[in-house]
């Protein structure tokens, strides 16, 4: 079922559901930290650059988690590429040892 919900969505529809709940997320937050400053104006900010300092590390630990994911995927990839590119040009250097009626026609399907 899931699998099936997002194929009936465009991509362009999941950005800006993502854009709305983001920026959403944003503004309400501004909004209560205003209200609870208008609520308690003598409250100390003082535990709050260390949990930015927090949040921000485990942010940098994610990107490079991520980061490291899809660099080994496309190193992967790229392998798996040049090993198909390779099989294919022995293929087309061995169609070479063929005899003539053969030789024109591998010549013919690999192109």
């Amino acid at each position: 079922m899931a699998d099936n919900l997002f194929e009936q969505f465009p991509p362009i529809a999941f950005f800006f559901v993502t854009m709305f709940l983001v920026l959403g997320s944003i503004v309400l937050g501004y909004w209560l930290a205003q209200r609870r400053k208008k609520r308690f104006p003598s409250e100390d900010q003082g535990p709050v650059s260390s949990i930015v300092a927090a949040v921000l590390a485990l942010l940098g630990f994610i990107l490079a988690f991520t980061f490291g994911i899809a660099a080994s995927r496309f190193d992967t990839r790229k392998q798996l590429l040049l090993d198909q590119v390779n099989a294919i040009s022995r293929a087309v250097l061995r169609a070479e040892i063929l005899p003539e009626p053969q030789r024109t026609d591998s010549r013919r399907l690999f192109k």
